[in-house]
């Protein structure tokens, strides 16, 4: 050391929150702990760094991993930092850029951890079993806890039986141990629908692969909000906003443990040739890690938003360090390596993040600390047995193990057919139910949407529109010019956008005046034409005198 002078060592006494994370490390995966060490030291730091090395009674096994970590005061987290085991698997070793509380963590197998207990008593090593006040007690022990080997294994998703009509056959399989598992069904609301839902059943995620446009999807995987994720960091950094969006397949990836699901119209599937109609690829070496570190993170006690932001920037940083690295355990070290060096850069921006979904400044700085530090720590003890296992099965697996094929009745073109309008609603979506078959639409040729679009349609559930308790309501309005393939929505008599006053006296509508409002009724329900130079603007079912629903 600078000027002959050593470094002060002794047991350290661990504080609350440093205790309660390895509580919480627990969580997450089994691991033996070396005694918590302060070291201290008032000269000058050596040029280059310190080297810290611990020894242990008998070789670690093959299959651990095994990181050096200090205390983060500043954060309350422990920072794993990049670590080698020697070759005869006795020591390990990391070179430090500072003194304060380290220890070491070997996580793995139970049986391996087991063997490492065991050999380590034999050998006359103390061994005592973690808790909070373990390093107090025993100053010379290594401290282990058999917590969870972070996997997943989930159950089948529920589909309400039977698929529709116009599908002839969709198998799905019922395998436990299948790597993702299927269901095909009905949308209770809409039961001309197919609805597929799959669940990630290992402990990392997929990216998905959708053939057909559906009407709506949802994604357990942050609460459907990767998408937002992906715009939010890449508002900050272009660059590592487009390798997150990459990791996450353009924000249709689910998660460990998670499951997409998909609402999908017969007419998305018109002239369907595809193999697959849903698939589910293996991920890349970087999507395996950055979705094991997010579930990692997750079961240490963040959301999964927060879980799977620290995961994907953390990754998605790094990306040029990961760009050729196809083996899990090079493609962690080499993100660990970078997470290190740029660590306070990518908590930067994962407290941006934060900040922009609405958390208090000081709060969004520390939490993101803590999630770049848990997130090294999990790079440094991914490498346990069963998920690298599961990852070099699931590389070799043929893509038919993971994808649904289907067979349907021939369908016929729907583009030169209207919806209906008649006293349940228009088209699919219900007058009874406007605001749940609303939030399913998600054909843009339906929805108001810009200028592409001839014709929109909105409507509420609100009792009070216009100062008076109207009920439902649905509105069918003229955006552009009713022209294209798909015709706006008509009643039985063929009074759609674009008819004529003469059409509306034709068909029984009438008028208090010659105005631009006219009436009728279907099995009881109010249809009123608002029209503007004598053609029909605007429909409204369950109104009477409301004006142009704005869209756009």
């Amino acid at each position: 050391m600078a000027g002959g002078t050593q470094p002060a060592i002794e047991p350290a006494m661990l504080s609350a929150p440093a205790a309660a994370e390895i509580d919480g490390l627990e969580k997450v995966t089994d691991f033996i702990m070396g005694t918590p060490m302060d070291i201290a030291h008032e000269g000058g730091f050596p040029v280059g760094g310190a080297t810290l090395t611990r020894s242990y009674a008998t070789p670690l096994p093959q299959d651990v991993a095994a990181t050096f970590a200090y205390w983060d005061e500043d954060h309350e987290t422990w920072q794993a930092v990049p670590t080698t085991i020697s070759n005869d698997r006795l020591t390990v070793s990391a070179t430090v850029d500072h003194f304060s509380i380290w220890t070491d963590f070997v996580s793995g197998s139970q049986q391996a951890l087991t063997a490492i207990r065991d050999r380590a008593a034999e050998a006359g090593q103390a061994v005592a079993e973690w808790t909070t006040n373990a390093v107090t007690t025993a100053s010379e022990a290594l401290h282990w806890s058999i917590g969870n080997i972070f996997t997943e294994r989930v159950e089948l998703p529920e589909c309400e039986l039977p698929t529709p009509n116009w599908v002839i056959d969709l198998p799905t399989g019922t395998g436990v141990n299948d790597s993702v598992r299927f269901c095909a069904g009905h949308d209770a609301a809409n039961p001309k629908l197919l609805v597929l839902k799959a669940r990630a059943n290992r402990g990392f995620g997929f990216p998905v692969a959708l053939d057909a446009q559906p009407s709506w999807e949802y994604n357990s995987t942050s609460e459907n909000g990767l998408g937002n994720l992906i715009e939010q960091i890449g508002n900050l950094d272009q660059a590592v906003g487009s390798k997150t969006a990459e990791l996450l397949n353009e924000g249709r990836y689910v998660g460990a443990g998670e499951e997409i699901s998909f609402g999908i119209p017969s007419s998305s599937l018109e002239g369907f040739t595809s193999t697959y109609l849903l698939e589910l690829p293996a991920p890349s070496a970087a999507q395996f890690v950055m979705s094991t570190i997010a579930g990692q993170i997750v079961a240490w006690g963040a959301s999964k938003v927060e879980g799977t932001l620290a995961a994907a920037l953390a990754i998605a940083s790094c990306g040029s360090a990961l760009s050729a690295v196809t083996e899990v355990g090079s493609a962690a070290g080499a993100a660990l390596s970078c997470v290190r060096e740029g660590d306070e850069e990518i908590a930067q921006m994962v407290g941006l993040v934060l900040l922009a979904g609405g958390m208090q400044e000081n709060a969004a700085g520390k939490l993101a600390g803590k999630l770049v530090g848990r997130a090294s720590v999990a790079l440094a003890l991914l490498p346990t047995a069963i998920n690298i296992a599961d990852f070099t099965q699931e590389v070799g697996l043929p893509r038919n193990a993971r994808a649904l094929t289907i067979s349907i009745d021939s369908i016929e073109a729907t583009t030169d057919e209207s919806w209906p309008i008649t006293a349940d609603g228009v088209g699919p979506i219900r007058l009874a139910h406007v605001e749940e078959d609303f939030s399913q639409i998600r054909e843009r040729r339906y929805i108001c949407s810009g200028d592409q679009v001839a014709w929109g349609v909105g409507g509420s559930a609100d009792d009070d529109i216009g100062g008076g308790e109207r009920g439902p309501w649905i509105q069918v309005s003229r955006v552009g010019d009713v022209q294209g393939d798909v015709p706006a929505p008509r009643t039985a008599d063929g009074i759609t956008l674009g008819s004529t006053v003469a059409d509306l006296k034709a068909a029984g509508y009438y008028s208090n005046v010659d105005s631009e409002f006219w009436f009728t009724t279907l099995d009881g329900v109010v249809l009123t034409a608002v029209t503007g130079q004598g053609v029909v603007t605007s429909l409204v079912l369950g109104k009477e005198g409301l004006g142009l629903y704005g869209c756009g």
